[in-house]
């Protein structure tokens, strides 16, 4: 999810907010045995996920799928390095 959000980003997603164009969804597509994190882009009944890295492709969601929450908070620890060694 580099460059928008560092790893070790703790991202808290409401199930209960109906999504929009253009939120960052959590989502489960049929098939997958993974949970993806993108941003969510619709144009009339399709739906499309965007990337939140550059670098990857905006695909178009054929498959049955689930929409498990909307991003509603991120928080970023930028000092990790340095508190690791402070518990140490």
């Amino acid at each position: 999810m580099e460059p928008q959000y560092a790893k070790d980003t703790l991202m808290v997603f409401e199930p209960s907010i109906s999504p929009s164009n253009k939120d960052i969804i959590a989502i489960h597509i049929e098939g997958q045995n993974k949970i993806q994190v993108k941003q969510l882009m619709l144009d009339g009944n399709d739906v499309y996920l965007k990337p939140l890295n550059p670098d990857f492709e905006i695909n178009r969601v054929v498959k049955p799928h689930r929409i498990l929450g909307v991003l509603v908070q991120s928080l970023t620890e930028y000092y990790q390095e340095q508190l690791r060694k402070e518990v140490e």
